[in-house]
Order: structure tokens, then C-alpha cells, then sequence
């Protein structure tokens, strides 16, 4: 009878190692499966972070492009006011110098009569 209860505690053991030999290799493939697909989707998220990072860089490139564009155009704007005001004085100055020439001429011509 000892040796009945020694075979079936022994067969239980031998049993129950069996089972967590089977358990731990199932774990390991599990851990495998489950690092793979870590390693995927890490290196997923790493390409939409670098596919957004040339994004923002070519939207802060066109942002400094419009920048320039647009400090040019008020340059030239500013420029070609400066111009607009200055031909307008000329002319100003122009009418004012041949209304005098006229009445000067009109004075010179009235003395001869």
C-alpha cells in the first residue's frame, strides 16, 4: 500500500512538472509573440513620428518662405509709396513753378501794353 501512495504521489509530481514545463513554454511563446508585436508597433509609431516631424518641418519652412515673401512685399511697398509721394510733390512743385512763370509772363505782358 506505501508503494501505491509512493507511485501515485510520484506519478502526480511527474504529472504536475510535465504541465508546468508545458505551461512555461507556452509563456515563452507568448512572450515572443507578444515582444514581436512590441517590436512592430514600435517601430510603427517611430515612422508616424518621423513622417509628422518632416511635416512640421516643411509647414515651418513654408511659414518662414511666406515670412520673407511678405516682408518683401512691404518693402516694395513702402518703396513704391515713397515713390507715388515723391513724383506727387514733383508735379505739385511743377504747377506751382509754371502758375508763377504765367503770372510773372501775364505781369511782363500787362507792362508792355
Amino acid at each position: 500500500m506505501k508503494k501505491y501512495i509512493l507511485l501515485i504521489a510520484l506519478s502526480t509530481s511527474f504529472i504536475a512538472c510535465k504541465k508546468s514545463e508545458a505551461t512555461q513554454s507556452q509563456l515563452k511563446e507568448a512572450v515572443q509573440s507578444v515582444d514581436s508585436s512590441v517590436v512592430a508597433a514600435s517601430e510603427g509609431i517611430n515612422k508616424m513620428a518621423n513622417t509628422a516631424d518632416a511635416v512640421f518641418d516643411s509647414a515651418n519652412v513654408k511659414i518662414k518662405e511666406f515670412d520673407q515673401a511678405q516682408s518683401n512685399l512691404k518693402e516694395t511697398i513702402e518703396a513704391t509709396s515713397k515713390s507715388v509721394d515723391s513724383l506727387s510733390q514733383q508735379i505739385t512743385s511743377t504747377r506751382l513753378e509754371s502758375k508763377k512763370k504765367r503770372k510773372i509772363l501775364r505781369k511782363k505782358k500787362l507792362k508792355k501794353w
